[in-house]
C-alpha cells in the first residue's frame, strides 16, 4: 500500500435522501433482507461485551469467492471480508494475530486515537511466518465514535497483503448517541475493495488494470430502501490503491432526488481515496448531495 495512503483517515457525516427505490444495479449476493430483489449483504460482526472484545484474526492464504470467482488470496480467518470489530469508547480489544504467511505481518487499527507503544498500536510489532503475536488496544473514554479500519503494516508488505484482501472494518459505537429519534435506524456497513485476478489468484497488474471493484466482496450488490425510510450508511475504502468516485444515482433515475418543480439536483463527485470513511443518513427530507 501507498505509503500516502496509509495517513488518509477521514470520517464525516451528512444528511442526504431517497426518492427512489432501488439503489444500484443488479449483481451477484446472498439476500441480506426479506425484500425482494436485494442482493446485499453485511460482514460478520464480533461486538465487545461487558467492555472488552477478544477475537483471533488468522492470516493465511485461502480459497475465497469475490464476486462469482473462486480465488486463492491472503486473507483474515479464510474471508476476503473478514469479521467487522465494534466497540465502545472506554473498551479493551484482546486481539491474538497468527500468521500462516510466508512473509512477516502485523496489525494496525487505522485511524484509531490510542497508544502506539507495547502491545497497543505498535506498527513495530511483528507476528514472523508460523508465529503469533498478541495486542491490547484500550479506547480511550472519550474516543470519537465512526468508523475506522484495521489492517497489515509491516514494512515491504502492506501493499501486497492489503492487496489481496487483509482489511476489515472496524467501529466505535455512539456516533447516533446525540440524536435520539435516530438512534433505531437500520445501519449498513459498505466496504470498498478492488483486487486484481489472473489464473485464480491475486496479482498486481499496475494500479486500476484490469481491476475488480467489489462492495463486501460483492459485484454491483441491490440494496432495497422503500420511500421514507431512513438508513445509517458506513462507507469505507479498504483497499490498498485505488480511488472511487461515489455517486448518488438510483436505478431509472439521474439522481435520487428531484426538486418539487422536477427539475433534477446534480450530484457532486465525492473521490474516496483508500483509507477514506464516510457516514451517510438515508432519510426522506434532506438534499441528496452535499
Amino acid at each position: 500500500m501507498r505509503e500516502r495512503s496509509t495517513i488518509h483517515a477521514m470520517a464525516a457525516a451528512f444528511l442526504v435522501t431517497l426518492c427512489a427505490g432501488l439503489v444500484s444495479g443488479s449483481g451477484a449476493g446472498v439476500m441480506a433482507s426479506g425484500d425482494r430483489g436485494e442482493t446485499f449483504r453485511e460482514p460478520a460482526v464480533v461486538a465487545s461485551r461487558q467492555g472488552a472484545l477478544s477475537a483471533t484474526l488468522t492470516a493465511g492464504e485461502s480459497p475465497v469467492s469475490i464476486g462469482n470467482q473462486r480465488v486463492t488470496a491472503a486473507v483474515y480467518n479464510g474471508s476476503y471480508v473478514p469479521p467487522t470489530l465494534r466497540v465502545r469508547p472506554g473498551d479493551v480489544m484482546r486481539l491474538r494475530l497468527v500468521n500462516g504467511l510466508g512473509d512477516p505481518t502485523n496489525l494496525h487499527l487505522h485511524g484509531l486515537t490510542v497508544s502506539p507503544l507495547g502491545t497497543s498500536d505498535n506498527v513495530f510489532l511483528h507476528a514472523p511466518p508460523a508465529g503469533a503475536q498478541d495486542y491490547e488496544i484500550r479506547i480511550p473514554s472519550n474516543h470519537a465514535p465512526g468508523l475506522y479500519w484495521y489492517h497489515p503494516h509491516p514494512h515491504g508488505h502492506s501493499d501486497d497483503q492489503v492487496r489481496n484482501g487483509m482489511s476489515g472494518a472496524l467501529v466505535v459505537e455512539g456516533l447516533l448517541d446525540p440524536f435520539p429519534a435516530l438512534r433505531a435506524v437500520k445501519e449498513r456497513l459498505l466496504l470498498l475493495k478492488d483486487v486484481q485476478i489472473e489464473n485464480g489468484r491475486v496479482v498486481h497488474l499496475g494500479i486500476g488494470a484490469h481491476a475488480i471493484r467489489t462492495v463486501n466482496g460483492l459485484i454491483n450488490p441491490t440494496l432495497v430502501l422503500h420511500p421514507g425510510e431512513t438508513e445509517l450508511w458506513r462507507i469505507g475504502n479498504v483497499g490498498a490503491d485505488l480511488y472511487y468516485c461515489c455517486l448518488s444515482r438510483a436505478r431509472g433515475k439521474r439522481s435520487w432526488c428531484r426538486r418539487r418543480a422536477r427539475e433534477p439536483i446534480r450530484c457532486g463527485r465525492r473521490p474516496s481515496t483508500p483509507g477514506r470513511k464516510a457516514t451517510t443518513i438515508r432519510g426522506r427530507r434532506s438534499r441528496p448531495c452535499v
